[in-house]
């Protein structure tokens, strides 16, 4: 994007354009499986990176976007000490590594000027929820929404990652929602000052051992290989886009091209695992636009190092699905993209030790689909199957689920029954002799 001046860059002396590449496959699954936009990204530029932990993350959002509770203080807040203890609780019983409260400082929400992200409202203790993360073994992520006040934001970097560096905060998800005024100028979010700034933020965090989540920020470029706590961004039509049924929005196909598109560049930060995929709590007259099994199967089909696990606590704990996501892993051993045609459908399985999380997802159309087993190992395995009920239905009865359990082996071959929207996850654990 063009600087405000109409330059697209600004340069002095020597300098390098970035890269610029294409990918060739036999199948689709090549493209998907590919590294090479990250591998062309210089080496890791940390000499420590053993603070650098994946995991699942949950927390006051997916309440907001729904206007459940809001952002600004007030009868309905959202980011409580109290409800966030009991996103806490629900991290503690997921096996989730942190909790975002989104709305805990000063000035979130309204119109966000005077936020100054260090200063929490006067019904948010910071203090005792840290004390109770810790003593649950979560860690807390700081939502540092700029709203587009990306000057302030510049300006007191240093002292805001500092600051949660002594609190024990290492991660963070920023924000740059609507505008973008940078240097006194409202500009592109993509032009040659915001890149630099994203890089700055990114650089700062590393030295104060801060994992970062990056919303309304430029396309992945691998940065995470250089620097690795760059864990995830947006930079994706992601489950707040998903959420207009009947309405603009990302319809069922979306999800099955992401991995050869979006995903090809770097993790995305999609949030998702909406599991009342209905909920509908302020009467918008809107929902997600998949059944609730196909929201299990994402967490196979999309990769995040930090991966939200974005419902609410009520709505998990009244859901059979909540089950697969416990302990979900957020990093993997080894990936592979199955049978996938773009637009169409997508089945790709992750392994994590002897582990191996499988999902299949499908268009706005019913398909059955026949899966060999064969990239599992020798021996046997126990497959836990969360797919579409047989009264499911996308568009009129998008809840239920059906939770079955098989004994396979890598000579196996499973048929998968995908309705419209919908989708099937599976986890295979090795039977011990």
């Amino acid at each position: 994007m063009s600087l405000p001046d109409g330059a697209k860059a600004h340069l002095r002396g020597e300098f390098s354009t970035p890269w610029r590449t294409l990918v060739i496959g036999g199948r689709p699954g090549d493209l998907a499986e590919s590294h090479l936009i990250e591998n062309l990204n210089e080496p890791c530029a940390l000499t420590d990176t053993s603070w650098i932990s994946p995991g699942t993350y949950v927390g006051v959002w997916w309440e907001l976007q729904r206007r459940h509770t809001t952002w600004t203080e007030g009868p309905r807040h959202g980011a409580t000490t109290e409800r966030v203890k009991r996103y806490i609780d629900l991290a503690r019983e997921a096996g989730a590594s942190s909790v975002l409260a989104e709305g805990w400082n000063t000035n979130a929400g309204g119109d966000w000027t005077g936020q100054d992200f260090l200063t929490p409202r006067a019904d948010f203790d910071l203090a005792e929820v840290l004390r109770y993360a810790q003593a649950n073994g979560v860690g807390f992520t700081a939502h540092n929404e700029t709203r587009g006040f990306v000057d302030y934001y510049e300006q007191h970097l240093e002292t805001i990652f500092a600051r949660y560096a002594e609190l024990g905060i290492h991660s963070v998800k920023t924000g740059y929602a609507t505008k973008f005024v940078l240097g006194g100028v409202n500009r592109s979010h993509f032009d040659q000052e915001a890149v630099r700034h994203y890089q700055r933020v990114v650089e700062t965090a590393a030295r104060h051992q801060i994992m970062i989540i990056a919303h309304e920020a430029i396309k992945p470029t691998g940065l995470a290989r250089t620097y690795p706590n760059m864990m995830t961004g947006e930079g994706v039509a992601g489950m707040e886009q998903h959420n207009y049924m009947g309405r603009l929005g990302n319809p069922p196909e979306q999800a099955t091209i992401l991995p050869f598109t979006r995903f090809m560049g770097g993790p995305a930060d999609y949030t998702p695992g909406v599991l009342n995929v209905t909920w509908d709590p302020a009467g918008l007259g809107t929902r997600v636009q998949t059944t609730s099994a196909a929201q299990l199967a994402l967490y196979s089909v999309f990769f995040s190092p930090l991966q939200m696990l974005a419902d609410t606590p009520e709505n998990y704990h009244s859901h059979p699905g909540f089950a697969y996501l416990k302990d979900m892993p957020a990093s993997w051993d080894e990936t592979r993209f199955l049978d996938c045609v773009i637009g169409d459908y997508t089945v790709a399985a992750r392994r994590k030790g002897h582990t191996w999380y499988l999902g299949a997802i499908t268009d706005e159309y019913d398909r059955t689909l026949r899966l060999p087993l064969r990239f599992l190992g020798r021996g046997r395995y126990t497959a836990e199957i969360y797919s579409d009920a047989a009264d499911t239905s996308w568009h009129d009865n998008p809840l239920p689920i059906d939770v079955r359990t098989e004994t396979v082996r890598a000579s196996t071959v499973l048929k998968l029954k995908l309705v419209a929207g919908g989708g099937t996850a599976i986890r295979f654990r090795r039977v011990r002799s």
